[in-house]
């Protein structure tokens, strides 16, 4: 079932159902309607297709579905096709529960039982339009009898042509292997990887930018959108695939494959290990604009 909300000049619909996603968000100028983030068909089926979609318990590729913390050895399966490492978690693939709405706001929420991830989880989405904007927040909650290591994210999916050019600023970009892995080597965010105003339509990106400065830009030829994220966001992956007709600007808490690394680097890196009881919360805020 889709939920539609509506403040001002600002609508959005919600499927729950596919993996907690949005199916769409507008903005109305004078009596155009332009669309925030990518439209889903008529009826969502494929949490992909969606517009923006929830991030849990970890963002990005988990490297061979593998985990090790504290004596524990996790394996998860991969759950795309034709990818090796497991990719953002289980809440994004699951059915969420619309716990309540109004005209303007929602909330949506996620149970995971223990499997193939061993901690039990809950993770809540509200969604609220406004005179000023949409704001997604995500919170995720540890129900487990001992820690768990967590992130989480927001994967919104931008409409794109050859004239969509993206601003925001960013330090560096995690070098990326065949398997699109952080091979633990860094670049300056120049030349290829400059995104202080970049032409984005398919330039070819899948990689996670440090030190973001938590607000972005896209601008198209009519309007823009503006994008801001809570402090804990410090990292934006950027998704650009060849002949699409969409990006991705992903604001995440946690840099590419973290969980890789040495348990000592996790809070470097923006991993958190949340005690019984314990939350990580982020929020989204989206904004047009006429140019």
């Amino acid at each position: 079932m889709s939920v539609r909300l509506t403040e001002g000049a600002y609508s959005v619909l919600l499927t729950p159902e596919v993996g907690g996603a949005l199916s769409g968000a507008w903005y109305s100028h004078h009596g155009v309607q332009w669309p925030i983030l990518r439209p889903a068909g008529d009826i969502l089926q494929d949490v992909t297709d969606s517009a923006c979609f929830p991030i849990a318990p970890f963002c990005n590729r988990l490297r061979d579905g593998h985990l090790g913390f504290r004596g524990q050895d996790v394996r998860l399966p991969p759950n795309m096709p034709r990818q090796r490492h497991p990719l953002h978690g289980q809440a994004w693939q699951e059915p969420w529960i619309l716990q309540s709405h109004t005209s303007s706001t929602a909330t949506m929420r996620f149970r995971h039982s223990r499997g193939h991830w061993p901690w039990l989880y809950e993770a809540h989405q509200s969604v609220e339009v406004s005179e000023t904007g949409i704001v997604i927040a995500l919170t995720l909650t540890n129900l487990d009898s001992a820690p768990m290591p967590a992130g989480i994210g927001l994967h919104p999916y931008f409409p794109s042509t050859e004239f969509t050019h993206l601003r925001t600023q960013v330090s560096s970009v995690q070098l990326t292997d065949g398997d699109t892995l952080a091979t633990g080597d860094t670049a300056p965010a120049e030349s290829a990887y400059d995104l202080t105003d970049r032409r984005i339509s398919g330039s070819g990106l899948d990689h996670g930018f440090a030190a973001w400065s938590g607000e972005l830009e896209i601008i198209y030829p009519d309007y823009g959108v503006r994008m801001t994220a809570s402090p804990n966001a410090r990292w934006l992956q950027v998704y650009t695939p060849i002949d699409e007709a969409y990006f991705c600007a992903e604001p995440v808490s946690h840099a590419n494959d973290a969980f890789a690394a040495p348990e000592t680097s996790w809070s470097d890196l923006g991993v958190r290990v949340l005690e019984t009881g314990a939350s990580v919360q982020m929020d989204m805020r989206l904004q047009g604009f006429q140019r």
